[in-house]
């Protein structure tokens, strides 16, 4: 179970909002959409687009670990290319809060979730159908549940469009973990050593660690972390009642660096 404290914020699942099959979903608190970041549509080549979500201004939604309240944002992309499996869009770092005890793992103003599409130069489809499943939880003082069902239609190019890019979603891949980092763990009664390679010339000032897998670490306490030679270790407390899955810790791990800059790497560990 999540952590209880005493916290202001009222949960109410009594107004709970639903839309099937639109183009685009929208209320007082959210919008959400799926856009493409080139006008052109190609066959023969992956094509990027993303989920874009816009929050008003105050509201607030959760990363794929909410932390220690909320639920996971919930996204599925399926299409009309044949024998194409269900994607799942990339989810930007989430911005860490800490409120008298109480860290969630947030999103606000507007978030991009990136997913490419291959679309085989065989597609005999004359417009590609994108479906969005949609599930979250918007909070501010009160906290709205809210699911829907998203599908938009996008033309193929026939080579007369005008090749326009959305820079707006080429810079949120900046926000992308884009590279995996190979780590060792070891697993004691409160805690859980991580170690990795440290090729780096900058001097760390910071790591933290973003754990995907919920109920395992306390996201208040800051992870305590070493260097030696070319590897780094840090120490993650678990929480005081453990309900999640420790056999199978998934997460990013971010390191900031003397000048200020940031690196985040998608973390797999060997068994």
């Amino acid at each position: 179970m999540k952590k209880f404290v005493l916290i202001t914020y009222i949960f109410s699942f009594v107004l709970f909002s639903f839309a099937f099959a639109v183009e685009k979903y929208r209320d007082k608190q959210i919008s959400i959409e799926i856009v493409p970041a080139t006008k052109a549509i190609e066959k023969g080549k992956e094509n990027l687009f993303a989920v874009k979500v816009k929050l008003t201004k105050g509201w607030h939604i959760y990363w794929q670990n909410p932390g220690d309240a909320g639920e996971p944002t919930i996204l599925e992309i399926s299409t009309n290319i044949p024998n194409q499996q269900k994607i799942i869009p990339q989810y930007p770092v989430p911005t860490y809060k800490n409120t008298s005890g109480l860290v969630t793992l947030e999103y606000r103003d507007v978030v991009y979730f990136p997913f490419y599409l291959w679309i085989p130069q065989d597609f005999d489809k004359k417009d590609l159908e994108i479906q969005l499943k949609a599930k979250w939880l918007v909070c501010k003082h009160i906290c709205i549940p809210g699911k829907a069902i998203i599908t938009k239609k996008f033309q193929i190019s026939n080579g007369n469009l005008k090749f326009l890019q959305n820079n707006e979603i080429l810079n949120s891949l900046k926000l992308i973990p884009k590279d995996t980092i190979l780590g060792e763990r070891k697993l004691s009664s409160n805690s859980a050593l991580l170690k990795f390679p440290l090729n780096f010339e900058d001097r760390l000032r910071k790591v933290f660690f973003y754990p995907i897998t919920e109920g395992v670490f306390d996201l208040e306490l800051e992870p305590e972390f070493s260097t030696s030679g070319n590897e780094l270790s840090m120490r993650l407390p678990f929480v005081r009642y453990i309900w999640g899955d420790t056999s199978n810790i998934e997460g990013v791990v971010e390191f900031t660096f003397d000048n200020g800059k940031k690196k985040n790497f998608v973390t797999k560990f060997v068994k």
